[in-house]
C-alpha cells in the first residue's frame, strides 16, 4: 500500500471510530434520559398497563324495627368481570356471555372497554354457579355488598330502595343515605404477563368503612297488619290509594305506614 493509500484508510478509520464514538455517545445519553428523566413518565405508563383501581363498595348500615327484627341488610354477593384487552378469543366470549347473561352486544361492549369490564353484578346462586363454569378467558369475580329485605315487600313503601352501587334511591334508603352507606374502599386489579387477572396483595387495598345501623319506631307485626287492613279496605270501598298510620298515642311515635294504591 502506497503512502497516500495509507493516508486515505487512516482517515476513512477515523471517520468510522468517530461515527461509533457519536453513535455510543446518543445511546448513553438516551439511556440516561429514559432512566433518570423520563423514568418516572414510563413507569407511570407501564403501571397504568398494568394495574386497574376498582372500587370496593361498603356494606350499609342494617336496618332493624323497634323489637331488633332486621328489615333491611347487605348479604355478599359475587361480582364477575373481564379484560377485554386480554381475550384471545373475544367471538367465543361473546356467544358465551350472550347465552349466560341473556343480553348481547358484548362484541361492542369489549371494544369499548379493553381493560375492565363488569359482567354481571351482584349475581344469584344460579347465575353465579354457570359463570365459574363457563371457562370465559380473563373472568374473575370479587365481592360486593348486595341489599335484601328479609321480610319481602312488607314495608318498602317505608324502607324504600337502593341501586346497584348500594346507593338509596327511595324511603329510609334515600334519606338516611349517608349514614347507612358508609365509605369505599379501592382495590388494584393486578394483570400478570399471561393475562390473568386478580385482586394484589391485601396492604394495597383501602379497606371499605361500613355504615351505621338504623333502629326504626317501626313495628313489623303492626305494619303486617297496617297492610293488610289497608289493601282490604281499598277493595271494599273501590278506593283508588289508601294510607294508613299506627302511632304510639303517648310518644307520637310512628309504628306502622302502610301506601297502597288500588290493585
Amino acid at each position: 500500500m502506497t503512502h497516500s493509500g495509507l493516508d486515505k484508510f487512516k482517515i476513512r478509520l477515523s471517520v468510522v471510530k468517530a461515527l461509533m464514538f457519536l453513535i455510543w455517545l446518543v445511546f448513553i445519553g438516551r439511556l440516561v434520559i429514559l432512566q433518570l428523566v423520563q423514568s418516572d413518565r414510563y413507569l407511570a405508563a407501564a403501571r397504568q398497563q398494568q394495574y386497574h383501581m376498582i372500587e370496593l363498595q361498603a356494606k350499609r348500615g342494617t336496618i332493624y324495627d323497634c323489637e331488633g327484627r332486621i328489615l333491611a341488610q347487605d348479604i355478599d354477593s359475587y361480582s364477575f368481570y373481564v379484560v377485554p384487552g386480554e381475550i384471545k378469543n373475544k367471538r367465543a366470549a361473546a356467544r358465551s356471555l350472550a347465552r349466560i347473561t341473556g343480553t348481547g352486544s358484548w362484541s361492542a361492549k369489549f371494544a369499548g372497554h379493553s381493560r375492565f369490564l363488569w359482567v354481571a353484578r351482584k349475581t344469584s346462586t344460579a347465575m353465579e354457579r354457570r359463570l365459574r363454569n363457563s371457562k370465559i378467558e380473563t373472568l374473575n369475580h370479587i365481592i360486593e355488598p348486595r341489599r335484601v329485605y328479609p321480610a319481602g315487600d312488607l314495608g318498602l313503601a317505608v324502607l324504600g330502595r337502593v341501586d346497584i352501587d348500594n346507593r338509596g334511591l327511595s324511603g329510609i334508603e334515600l334519606y338516611y343515605d349517608e349514614l347507612l352507606s358508609g365509605t369505599s374502599g379501592q382495590a388494584m386489579l393486578k394483570r400478570d404477563g399471561l393475562g390473568n387477572s386478580y385482586l394484589f396483595d391485601e396492604e394495597l387495598l383501602t379497606e371499605p368503612q361500613s355504615g351505621s345501623d338504623l333502629i326504626l319506631t317501626l313495628d313489623l307485626d303492626l305494619q303486617q297488619i297496617a297492610e293488610q287492613e289497608l289493601a282490604s279496605g281499598i277493595i271494599e270501598n273501590e278506593a283508588a290509594m289508601g294510607l294508613a298510620l299506627f302511632m304510639a298515642t303517648d310518644t307520637g311515635e310512628l309504628l306502622a305506614c302502610a301506601v297502597q294504591d288500588s290493585l
